[in-house]
């Protein structure tokens, strides 16, 4: 029966296009060799290949556009559940090589949900199908494959396989084919990650400084309601009470849908 499924026109795209490109090429070089194409014929032939190009690239246009409404969902409005439902969507239309980086944005729709069992599903799919090539993309999907995985064990209180996906991360942002630029941005998601890993070990010197300026540096909604809730954390375990409510007070106001709102409200529970 799947062979009658309607054809997803952004996979049709993405396979065609370079064979498309490369034989009609071939074939109009061929026939110039028989017959003298006059100024028109080669206009509509390009006018074609134009066309084709067009369309790629408005196609990967689209689907930026689509990726940032959806990323905002989360990031600004603390909504994974629309998050989640956009990239589901997004998932069943995507070409064949874009699926790894979409299954990552799922693991994190799924983990700001508090829904583990289906992060652990994207990420064992990941990895029973991912090659991980050793391309600039190959090891961008590898450095978030280990950071989600490492982010995953937190959330069950592995420490040691946390702290083993973080040297996996480590190693793979050593790879001189990943560039300056993601490097630098990567190693902070490093360092974010070891810090958290090192809270769920008990080990909570210098936290709230680093919280705070995490707080202040935070370039979106969800970054600051994570902040503070951690920091209203850090406050428990030194026992500050009074700091730890305006903590935890800030992420139920300001997290809306995420897990952590609940989880703030079950500490609070235990402080008032």
């Amino acid at each position: 029966m799947h062979m009658f499924k309607k054809l997803n026109p952004l996979r049709v795209l993405n396979a065609l296009y370079f064979p498309l490109i490369v034989a009609g090429f071939a074939v109009m070089l061929w026939i110039s060799r028989f017959v003298n194409l006059s100024d028109y014929q080669w206009l509509a032939w390009s006018l074609v290949f134009g066309w084709i190009l067009g369309s790629r690239l408005a196609t990967i246009y689209a689907i930026k556009l689509y990726c940032n409404k959806i990323n905002k969902k989360l990031t600004e409005y603390c909504d994974p559940d629309a998050y989640i439902v956009g990239y589901e969507k997004l998932l069943r239309k995507c070409p064949a090589n874009t699926r790894t980086s979409i299954l990552l944005c799922l693991c994190s729709g799924y983990s700001y949900n508090g829904d583990l069992e289906k992060m652990k599903e994207a990420l064992d799919k990941i990895n029973s199908t991912e090659k991980f090539y050793n391309t600039k993309y190959g090891i961008l999907n590898k450095v978030g494959f280990f950071a989600s995985f490492s982010s995953y064990y937190r959330a069950v209180n592995d420490v040691q396989k946390a702290e083993a996906m973080l040297e996996n991360m480590k190693s793979a942002l050593e790879n001189p084919k990943l560039g300056a630029k993601f490097r630098r941005r990567y190693d902070d998601s490093y360092t974010t990650a070891k810090f958290y890993t090192n809270i769920l070990k008990g080990e909570y010197d210098g936290a709230e400084e680093y919280l705070c300026a995490a707080f202040d540096r935070a370039g979106n909604k969800l970054e600051k309601v994570m902040a503070k809730y951690t920091l209203g954390k850090t406050y428990i375990h030194f026992g500050n009470v009074e700091k730890a409510k305006k903590a935890f007070e800030y992420v139920i106001e300001n997290g809306n849908k995420i897990f952590f709102v609940r989880k703030a409200a079950e500490y609070l529970g235990t402080i008032v």
